[in-house]
């Protein structure tokens, strides 16, 4: 599952560049424990004095957004994460560089590839245009 962020913040780390500070928080905690409750998250984030509620909500939200999955036992509901912090950051990079390239073209691409001053980075970058040429044809 590919996560399509609505927006970006270019100057953020991590998480916060495509989400709000405490979801980012939350998604932070989860992909360390991969499965808790909004209590259990509550507790992570105690030092923030927040709402009960309010986490319940985000979290809420994260599974609205397909980043989390919930599943009821009892009263309450167990949270899981449906996305890799891997995935996710590969579907930010990927809608960043696709709605770049269509809005701005080569442009766009011209100044990706003049911002790359490592060497190997650029043989890399040679490599994948090679290797998608032929998967191409």
């Amino acid at each position: 599952m590919r996560f399509k962020p609505t927006h970006f913040r270019p100057l953020e780390a991590g998480a916060r560049r495509a989400l709000g500070d405490l979801e980012a928080e939350i998604m932070d905690q989860m992909w360390l424990c991969e499965c808790a409750s909004v209590r259990d998250i509550h507790q992570r984030l105690g030092y923030r004095r927040l709402a009960y509620t309010t986490v319940m909500t985000v979290m809420s939200r994260l599974a609205d957004k397909g980043l989390l999955k919930k599943k009821k036992d009892g009263k309450h509901y167990d949270y899981t994460t449906s996305i890799s912090r891997a995935e996710f950051e590969d579907s930010i990079a990927r809608s960043l560089i696709s709605g770049l390239a269509g809005s701005l073209g080569s442009v766009a691409l011209a100044s990706f590839v003049e911002g790359i001053e490592d060497e190997r980075v650029l043989c890399e970058l040679e490599e994948l245009i090679r290797e998608k040429r032929k998967q191409a044809k």
